[in-house]
């Protein structure tokens, strides 16, 4: 999963939130990192296995593999961070941007962990808010331009964009429906290591969005 998912699902201490949405970017020693913030690398990498073995998304992995080949989990990502904001409303109490601005906060705050060149994408992040810009499939084609840009065979991203968004309908059926397993093994795995949720995200309980889906996903 993406940034937006990463920084959902590692819903603990600011550190932690940093790792798991940073776990890409950061530049400095793993053991020179703070141990909080090491907590958050490994929620980044417990997320990416579960979600890129996730036995739910079956049909999405085939789908977007046949448009793309190998870059299959990288546009499958971001393509889940899409679904995720397009869908904010029904999921979750508070805003997107209110979120997002939390997240863009965290991160600049600790841009000294990370090179220059992902200090400069930090600065991106809030001035194009990207996490918000996931909402609209305008901006799920810009975060594929992204990809593309640095991916050794681009092109076979920037030629196969309009079947990746054509497969956006089954990757929608069958990710909203596993967000709720995707939380729990989180959220258990977070509980693991020490770390109470710090509610940064509040989970709309008790409606029937996600159950509906995934009623309609069973019939």
């Amino acid at each position: 999963m993406n940034f937006l998912a990463h920084a959902i699902f590692a819903d603990g201490p600011d550190d932690v939130l940093f790792g798991s949405v940073a776990g890409d970017m950061i530049g400095v020693a793993k053991a020179d990192l703070p141990i909080q913030i090491q907590d958050g690398l490994r929620l980044h990498h417990e997320l990416d296995g579960f979600f890129d073995t996730l036995p739910a998304l079956s049909q999405s992995k085939s789908t977007v593999f046949a448009a793309v080949s190998h870059y299959q989990n990288a546009v499958l990502d971001v393509a889940a961070d899409h679904v995720i904001a397009a869908h904010w409303e029904e999921l979750f109490e508070g805003t997107l941007e209110d979120f997002s601005q939390n997240v863009y906060d965290v991160l600049e705050e600790r841009t000294r962990f990370l090179t220059p060149t992902r200090q400069s994408m930090v600065a991106r992040f809030r001035h194009e808010d990207w996490l918000v810009s996931y909402r609209e499939k305008e901006g799920l084609i810009a975060a594929l331009g992204r990809i593309a840009q640095r991916v050794k065979r681009g092109e076979m991203i920037r030629e196969n964009i309009s079947a990746v968004m054509d497969s956006l309908p089954i990757i929608e059926r069958e990710l909203l429906p596993a967000l709720r397993d995707i939380r729990g093994h989180m959220e258990g795995h977070l509980t693991g290591i020490g770390y109470e949720t710090e509610h940064r995200t509040q989970w709309k309980e008790g409606n029937s969005f996600i159950e509906t889906i995934r009623r309609g996903k069973e019939r």
